[in-house]
């Protein structure tokens, strides 16, 4: 009898062990097994690296992670991730979703915004207001395409106002003065027409 309760001590023990174990990674891990939640989808073209378990802000506020991650089944351009956040999270028709990072350096993570006061809740399992930003390295491609065109188009103002075509210009505006010089009385008597047919359809 003495050897069977020392047997039922120790498997007490390991088993109240194994308990404390698990409830202390629940704790570290920060994981609620009793906290309600709730899923929303957002879809983008670029991920920024995220992945199943990034945090998913609030306000800035973490209010929950991502869930999934994968290739849109209808739309096989864009990312679909599954969002699961705090149910009292106030998600609503005008909140903007998007992909960013806490610094240049820091994670990327995605942000939900917190919208305006009077606007409506979005039901849970819906498609979220996702707004693609661009990334760092494709607005400096961008910037680079549009400093070429910058330089192309000085060089072509620069061979505008060139001495060749410089004396053109000059020539042309010589050109315009004369004809219309020539042809000042000609204008003049088209004015007088004009402001005689005037006074005949004010006595009208």
């Amino acid at each position: 009898m003495e050897y069977r309760s020392n047997e039922i001590k120790a498997g007490c023990f390991v088993g109240i062990s194994i308990i404390l174990l698990i409830a202390t990674l629940f704790i570290i891990s920060g994981l609620d097994l009793f906290k309600s939640t709730k899923i929303y989808h957002a879809r983008f073209k670029y991920t920024g690296g995220i992945e199943v378990g990034s945090l998913v802000r609030y306000g800035g506020m973490e209010v929950g992670t991502i869930k999934e991650v994968k290739i849109a089944d209808d739309d096989n351009s864009r990312i679909d991730f599954l969002i699961e956040i705090d149910e009292n999270v106030p998600v609503k028709e005008d909140s903007k979703v998007f992909v960013t990072s806490i610094g240049i350096m820091g994670e990327y993570y995605i942000e939900i915004s917190t919208g305006s006061a009077n606007s409506k809740l979005v039901p849970p399992g819906s498609l979220l207001n996702s707004k693609d930003i661009t990334p760092l390295m494709m607005l400096t491609d961008t910037v680079d395409e549009l400093t070429e065109q910058l330089s192309e188009t000085i060089s072509g103002i620069n061979r505008l106002l060139g001495s060749e075509n410089q004396v053109q210009v000059h020539k042309i505006l010589a050109n315009l003065n004369g004809l219309l010089e020539n042809n000042q009385n000609i204008f003049n008597s088209i004015l007088a027409k004009v402001n005689k047919m005037g006074d005949t359809f004010d006595t009208l």
